[in-house]
């Protein structure tokens, strides 16, 4: 099994809702641990907006990662 579009995101109210970075990197964090530990997980990816959406999703400012983007790197 492939999952796509993972991310800390809230759509309930018709615009997206973003966390903080650090609950952002954190749900990366523990998210990714399990995921690797699932035997039928094969692959995930996670689901980035621009950082210039507010908070976003974005991994990385300019060619930076950043809180987020450091964890999903760690996470490797």
């Amino acid at each position: 099994m492939c999952l796509t579009e993972d991310a800390l995101i809230d759509f309930t109210y018709g615009t997206s809702r973003y966390p903080a970075k650090a609950q952002q990197a954190a749900f990366v964090k523990k998210s990714t641990a399990m995921l690797q530990r699932l035997p039928y997980v094969k692959r995930y990816a996670w689901f980035t907006l621009s950082t210039k959406r507010g908070n976003g999703s974005g991994l990385y400012n300019g060619a930076r990662a950043n809180r987020v983007g450091a964890a999903c790197r760690a996470a490797d």
